[in-house]
């Protein structure tokens, strides 16, 4: 399991990467949960939705693998992203910066499917590049 699910992690991102977002419903299971500090829990809609704002602020977005471990069932991507800010995030209004930050998932995977998933990113150095969090 642990090698074809590393492959499918690797197919995963690289669709992502295309902007095929319809991807998202071939790797987590219906009933899945997100856990992402500082959103509330995210069910499959809500994290759909959340890609798609991610996409629709950073249109040139790209994610490139650093790390994938399995073991078990479970699995880590450590990752960092690119993109520029050219749409409204998270309320932010778009600067125009390319911003690069890094970030892991966690994952639990029934068979095929995430059904669980654990996302750390980090928010504030999004937000220095940004230019909406003062640096001193």
């Amino acid at each position: 399991m642990s090698e074809e699910t590393k492959a499918k992690i690797r197919t995963f991102v690289e669709e992502i990467n295309k902007g095929n977002l319809n991807v998202i419903d071939e790797f987590f299971a219906p009933n899945v949960i997100i856990h992402m500090a500082p959103n509330p829990d995210m069910n499959l809609e809500l994290y759909k939705q959340f890609v798609r704002g991610l996409y629709s602020a950073f249109p040139d977005l790209q994610f490139v693998r650093e790390q994938i471990i399995m073991e078990g069932d479970s699995g880590a991507l450590r990752y960092t992203a690119q993109g520029t800010h050219k749409g409204e995030f998270m309320g932010i209004a778009p600067t125009g910066n390319q911003v690069r930050w890094t970030g892991c998932e966690v994952t639990h995977w029934e068979g095929a499917k995430i059904v669980e998933g654990w996302w750390y990113v980090d928010a504030l150095g999004m937000m220095l590049q940004m230019g909406v969090v003062p640096t001193q």
